[in-house]
């Protein structure tokens, strides 16, 4: 069974000019500690990856944001200890830690599970172990439902977080999982987005706990929903 996954990590914060002057710096700190040997210093962030064609991770630091990318992480715990470390490494370096404003932490995984049959039995599915979609709402529609997908937003005691679902076509698939290696016929697309916006200043373990929460939460419920509906 075909599995495609993206983990994301986005850390904003107000914007640092003392960066600028820092790019090299970054730049080499950053692709010796996470082992991203291909790097490129633009205007006002420096970019990382892991491969000079495709790659696989991803880090940006800039003057107002920074970040951590992996696709198709090889083993559970593998993203969550690469932030970590990132973290840790972001915030060691020159001119970061310096009047550093918080504005918003972010935390996304984007799945999709091939799915063993058609699109339309797969769509079936979500409509009635998921959305509800139930048979006089259908009927007062009276139409035939060729899609479904919607934009849920939720909060719990770690965070805000916002979630996609659906069925999706190989083409589809491919638009949203660039350069991946392999791609199923039919697929369901989960995704999930945690969030907070403290607007304060943020210490290193502090922000550490938080995402180390945000990533469990994000997977167990990613596990549980796909579960649920292809059973």
């Amino acid at each position: 069974m075909k599995k495609l996954t993206e983990h994301i990590f986005e850390i904003r914060y107000k914007a640092k000019a003392q960066v600028i002057d820092q790019r090299g710096v970054w730049a080499n700190t950053i692709s010796e500690e996470m082992q991203l040997p291909y790097w490129k210093i633009e205007e006002n962030r420096v970019l990382l990856k892991d491969n000079e064609d495709e790659g696989k991770e991803f880090a940006m630091a800039g003057f107002t944001n920074a970040g951590y990318i992996v696709k198709n992480q090889p083993t559970d715990n593998y993203f969550k200890d690469k932030v970590i470390k990132y973290v840790k490494i972001l915030y060691s370096l020159p001119k970061f830690e310096e009047s550093l404003i918080v504005t918003r932490v972010g935390l996304r995984i984007r799945t999709c599970v091939e799915y063993m049959g058609n699109f339309n039995e797969l769509k079936n599915r979500l409509v009635y172990k998921y959305y509800s979609l139930n048979v006089e709402a259908q009927r007062l529609i009276d139409a035939e439902l060729v899609d479904i997908g919607a934009n849920l937003n939720f909060k719990d005691q770690v965070g805000n977080f916002n979630t996609q679902c659906g069925p999706m076509v190989r083409q589809q698939i491919e638009e949203y999982f660039r350069k991946y290696p392999a791609y199923p016929d039919v697929g369901l697309y989960y995704d999930i987005d945690y969030y907070i916006e403290p607007n304060r200043f943020v210490a290193r373990n502090d922000l550490q706990k938080i995402l180390g929460k945000f990533i469990e939460n994000a997977s167990d419920k990613t596990e549980k929903i796909i579960k649920h509906i292809l059973g």
